[in-house]
């Protein structure tokens, strides 16, 4: 299976989640990174688009650590925002929520990287929507890359391209896969 029916297939399984299959699953997956989040002091999330799991939750668990999610520019250019609080974002041309008034973190002054899915494998590889803003960004630090997805998601085999840009972890509320 190509890269775009991986996509279509995993996506169209992420939709028919229910609501309560994806609360309970969002509920399992904020538990399982808790406990690999404690030691990380500036922590980069993602802010959930359409139904991506929700990170939501980390905003309120994680009060002491410094979080920060992406801004992305013209021509493919991502950066990541301190989070100010859960009602200080607005909503870019792309619909994504993005953190207004925080300081501009640099890469390397981040800890752990939660990144959305939208297809993995077991080798810990990732199929992202495709336009590459992740793997331009993740390229620039050596944060703990994890993956944030759902079960549902993974696949047998993802063909990464050269500049594709593996996880370390990824965590699902069924499992936690491991590039080591």
């Amino acid at each position: 299976m190509d890269s775009q029916a991986q996509r279509a297939s995993a996506l169209a399984l992420r939709r028919a989640m229910s609501c309560a299959q994806r609360k309970e699953a969002e509920r399992r997956i904020i538990a399982r990174l808790l406990p690999r989040l404690q030691d990380a002091a500036c922590i980069g999330m993602y802010m959930a688009q359409g139904s991506e799991v929700s990170l939501d939750a980390l905003l309120a668990l994680l009060p002491k650590k410094t979080l920060a999610a992406p801004v992305c520019a013209a021509g493919g250019i991502m950066c990541f925002h301190e989070i100010m609080g859960p009602d200080r974002f607005a909503l870019s041309a792309m619909k994504i929520r993005e953190p207004q008034g925080g300081r501009l973190i640099r890469p390397q002054a981040l800890d752990v990287i939660l990144v959305p899915l939208v297809a993995f494998d077991a080798q810990c590889r990732r199929l992202g929507h495709g336009a590459g803003y992740y793997d331009r960004y993740l390229a620039q630090t050596d944060a703990l890359r994890i993956g944030v997805g759902f079960a549902c998601q993974k696949v047998d085999a993802i063909h990464a391209l050269p500049h594709d840009i593996a996880m370390d972890l990824i965590v699902t509320e069924e499992e936690i896969l491991s590039q080591a």
